[in-house]
């Protein structure tokens, strides 16, 4: 089997389970009919490398190579006119960054900043910034002091129009900043702590302890270092109010987001700039930036074995 990273960024391509002790390339052949065949042998080499590893990182257009040997795992069991699918999968991890510049002015007739920048990722899955709520004459990603700014965010497993292959984007939350005496505004986590702790856990100044009850903190604790039973017995009234973005009511509970091809996700963010003295500078630059690693498993197919018997 060959593959290449079409992604046009760098990408991780797990091939082996990082916790089993052999290599059998199993997060690629996802399915070999264990209960008929095993693996018995297992080869993988890429554009820049001929060792056979369990991940392999990937420029874009390199390519990897991969091949399997399957044995029967027991003479005894007749395979004449048994059929196996053979499924395959890849996944692809990448990580994408994306940032917007926006100015707030105390009113309109304080001059516009010259220049003000954007980006947008690239790759399956495209992350991309953008500011509304502007009453400014220029419009966004111009504000007024009075406005009520939000930043909205957007996760877009894109679908190419020549492929037909599919694929799934898996992530959890993104990591948003807001730079520049710039602040998200309060949302209120009583209602979905979960999911709060695991954004919080991307969110410099917040502490993922902090958002959680008894409760939900026993149910996240196999996952967040320094929660124990020790520290849940501990917890008592928490604060309702926290600044994160995204809002964790927009998120599952378990923090995690499935984009399918073609799919997006939106969330929505208040801006807060109170901090700010518009008496000492009457205009404010300041940038929101997002981040977010993924995970693009590109659905290869299967491929049908129909074992029959030889000659006559």
């Amino acid at each position: 089997m060959s593959l290449s990273n079409v992604g046009e960024i760098p990408a991780e391509v797990q091939v082996g389970n990082e916790d089993a002790e052999e290599n059998k390339g199993s997060r690629i052949l996802s399915n070999a009919c264990p209960d008929i065949f095993e693996v018995t042998e297992f080869s993988a080499s890429t554009t820049n490398s001929s060792e056979t590893k369990k991940s392999y990182d990937l420029a874009p257009e390199y390519k990897a190579r991969l091949n399997w040997k399957l044995s029967q795992n027991s003479a005894d069991v007749p395979l004449n006119g048994y059929t196996c699918k053979l499924s395959f999968k890849v996944p692809f991890d990448y990580s994408v960054e994306a940032f917007r510049q926006i100015q707030i002015k105390e009113n309109p007739d304080v001059p516009g900043a010259e220049n003000l920048f954007a980006k947008s990722s690239k790759g399956p899955m495209k992350l991309t910034l953008e500011s509304i709520g502007s009453s400014s004459p220029s419009g966004t990603p111009v504000f007024l002091d009075d406005d009520s700014a939000e930043i909205l965010v957007q996760l877009e497993n894109k679908n190419p129009s020549k492929s037909s292959y599919t694929g799934t984007v898996e992530l959890g939350p993104p990591r948003l900043e807001a730079r520049g005496n710039l602040k998200f505004d309060e949302v209120n986590v009583s209602g979905n702590r979960q999911s709060a702790a695991y954004i919080a856990k991307y969110t410099d100044g917040v502490d993922a302890s902090s958002v959680l009850d008894s409760a939900s903190a026993e149910q996240v604790a196999e996952e967040f270092s320094g929660i124990n039973q020790q520290t849940i017995d501990k917890i008592g009234k928490k604060s309702d109010m926290f600044r994160l973005c995204p809002d964790p009511e927009s998120m599952p509970d378990d923090g995690s987001l499935l984009l399918y091809q073609g799919k997006s996700k939106i969330f929505r963010c208040g801006l807060d700039w109170s901090d700010h003295s518009f008496d000492i500078a009457p205009s404010l630059k300041a940038e929101i930036y997002a981040k977010a690693n993924y995970t693009y498993v590109k659905n290869v197919g299967r491929r049908t074995v129909n074992v029959r018997y030889r000659g006559n």
